[in-house]
């Protein structure tokens, strides 16, 4: 009889082992590698579109003057 009892706390603990700790802990690194696989292709899919941008502003003539001499000129007054 005592055996039967002691056969039952034991498998009780190993239960309130496996649900209480093991299954959470599995299910937080799950979350987590998924959370990061999501996180890293978000990042690949901006690091993408920044470079699309980056191309499209290199091919795009430049319609800006270029800066010359007279741009560089500043008019000061001497002040006494």
């Amino acid at each position: 009889m005592p055996e039967i009892i002691y056969e039952f706390i034991i498998a009780y603990i190993i239960y309130k082992l496996v649900f209480g700790f093991v299954v959470p802990v599995y299910r937080t690194g799950k979350m987590m590698k998924d959370s990061m696989s999501k996180m890293q292709e978000d990042m690949s899919r901006a690091q993408e579109q920044f470079y699309r941008q980056q191309e499209q502003q290199q091919s795009r003539p430049s319609t800006e003057k270029p800066r010359g001499i007279d741009d560089d000129y500043i008019d000061y007054e001497e002040v006494k």
